[in-house]
């Protein structure tokens, strides 16, 4: 992974630079905007760490040169304490994010290594796009960070050839999408995945249908069958809401895991199956365990890479993104003319509190897309329970309280980060217009510039306050 540092102060450049290298990173120096400039066109760069105040040109001015060459680049944006509103603008123009003078060594090289794992991830998605068609790629990621850190986690573990993976969430969150994930990037993408839904089946059709049987096994049994994981061979079985196995179930997973083998109901001969297994579920198993529910054996097994599936209340920010794809995804099933949706009925999606996450967002498109007749969606199409801005105001509420006692953040602290949180969204929503702001938020203009004297909250793009 190639890394450029454009920075005029030489000494931090070179300690940036040696750290890196020990990182296993080659790294490249510039000192000037014309020199960083130049590297960019000459070398194979992946990550660019750019100063705002450079002799030549302003920072800014280069990002947008830069992102003119390759929207790819991923730019990390250096600045001091007084150019900070020139770092969120820099983020808004397309740098990934930003670091404040000084910053810690550790600060940068966790941002660094949370970008290279988004490359290999995007890398990644582009060499599965480009196979077959039989193995076409089509998820709805998102760009939070939190959904983007279990994606980018889920595409190491799928290049780990035997490595279990328990993927964690609630009902709706898009844990079988992620097996489906794990499937198609790893070595076995072209080997059969195979989805056990383990609260559906009575326990023993269920256990018919993982083990096959022989004629005979039972009163029905009039021909051999071969079980699911004889079918999985080669491949993945994903066991969907594996707490709800029974015990004795439990105990034969437990044996099929150690022994890679398994016997048919009412034979003898031991069969090999080359199988990875992906389970999921929406309880705590640990505390089935502590319940005596669930195995403890069986349990550090499937454990051995947990992946948490955040609920969509807690990444709202890709609900906009989830809306569109879904628009785009099921106007084309259904044969509808819907190609968008109104930014009022967005902001209501992104209110509401969604209790059944992201299954629950797209059953309320399509629902939506049937009622529409224009080409977007309008809030009068959004059928959702009532009291949504009850919903939302109690979840924000408990939000806000959960950071106070989880965090042990002084409730002083989060008092005024809230504050300055809603005045700067009614400054942004009335283009930084003071007096507007004001008389939305029900204070006086004394308030708000006080805050601006303060730095508790950064100045207009272009110091239009």
């Amino acid at each position: 992974m190639n890394i450029l540092i454009i920075d005029d102060e030489k000494i931090l450049v070179s300690f940036i630079a040696d750290a890196l290298k020990l990182q296993k990173f080659t790294v490249f120096q510039a000192h000037t905007a014309e020199e960083g400039f130049g590297i960019l066109q000459r070398e194979n760069i992946d990550i660019i760490l750019l100063d705002i105040m450079l002799p030549d040109k302003n920072g800014l001015v280069l990002l947008k040169d830069i992102k003119s060459i390759d929207d790819s680049y991923e730019v990390i944006m250096v600045t001091a304490h007084s150019s900070i509103k020139d770092s969120i603008t820099a983020v808004k123009m397309g740098a990934e994010d930003y670091l404040v003078k000084p910053f810690e060594l550790e600060e940068l090289e966790i941002t660094i290594n949370r970008i290279v794992e988004n490359i290999k991830l995007k890398s990644a998605l582009n060499i599965l796009r480009s196979k077959d068609a039989e193995i076409e790629l089509n998820y709805y990621i998102g760009t939070s960070k939190k959904i983007k850190e279990a994606y980018a986690l889920a595409m190491r573990v799928a290049q780990a050839e035997q490595t279990m993976v328990l993927i964690e969430g609630e009902s709706g969150t898009g844990k079988e999408l992620l097996a489906n994930f794990i499937h198609r990037a790893s070595r076995r993408a072209r080997g059969p995945l195979i989805s056990i839904n383990c609260a559906a089946i009575p326990e023993q059709l269920l256990e018919e249908e993982f083990f096959g049987y022989e004629p005979g096994a039972f009163t029905d049994a009039k021909k051999r069958k071969k079980g699911l994981l004889e079918l999985a061979d080669g491949g993945f079985v994903f066991l969907d809401e594996i707490g709800e196995l029974s015990p004795v179930l439990q105990a034969k997973l437990l044996r099929v895991i150690e022994s890679k083998s398994f016997i048919r109901l009412g034979g003898e001969k031991e069969i090999k199956c080359d199988i990875r297994f992906i389970v999921a579920t929406n309880k705590d198993l640990k505390e089935l365990v502590n319940k005596g529910m669930f195995r403890d054996d069986l349990y550090y097994r499937v454990s051995v890479m947990p992946i948490k599936l955040p609920p969509l209340r807690d990444r709202k920010e890709d609900i906009p993104v989830l809306a569109h794809e879904f628009i785009k995804s099921l106007s084309k099933t259904m044969q509808g003319n819907v190609k968008g949706i109104e930014n009022d009925a967005i902001e209501i999606l992104i209110r509401y509190n969604w209790p059944g996450n992201i299954r629950e967002l797209k059953n309320v498109i399509e629902r939506a897309i049937m009622l529409t007749d224009t080409e977007k969606i309008g809030k009068a199409q959004l059928l959702l329970p009532q009291g949504t801005e009850i919903n939302y105001k109690q979840t924000y509420l408990e939000n806000a309280a959960r950071a106070v006692l989880e965090t042990k953040e002084p409730l002083y602290n989060v008092i005024k980060q809230i504050e300055n949180s809603v005045i700067l969204k009614a400054l942004e929503r009335t283009q930084w217009n003071v007096t507007k702001a004001a008389e939305e938020l029900g204070v006086s203009r004394n308030v708000i510039n006080y805050k601006f004297r303060k730095k508790e909250i950064p100045g207009a793009p272009g110091g239009k306050e």
